[in-house]
């Protein structure tokens, strides 16, 4: 359900150390969802996984409002998400 999904994705990003980003992405070979993070700029991509979801955690991302505090960065950060975007993101790639 989307409770967990928040929560699994939430914990995988505020876990992560130094720089880098918390995807959901589209696993073509196996045409499934998964959730993933890379370190500092790595993208998805280079593991051929499509994003769909993003989040930026690294410190220039939240540092100006939440100091060091990134696991408010991410709880605010689900209130901006564009599902809309997201779930044409994966109708397209699913379809």
């Amino acid at each position: 359900n989307f409770e967990n999904f928040k929560q699994i994705f939430s914990n995988k990003a505020i876990a992560i150390q130094g720089s880098g980003w918390c995807w959901m992405v589209f696993n073509s070979t196996y045409n499934k969802i998964e959730i993933i993070s890379t370190e500092n700029q790595t993208s998805p991509w280079t593991s051929q996984k499509i994003p769909l979801l993003g989040l930026d955690v690294w410190e220039h991302a939240y540092y100006l409002k939440h100091q060091n505090r990134r696991p408010d960065y991410v709880k605010d950060w689900w209130n901006v998400v564009n599902w809309d975007y997201v779930e044409n993101r994966f109708s397209e790639l699913s379809g």
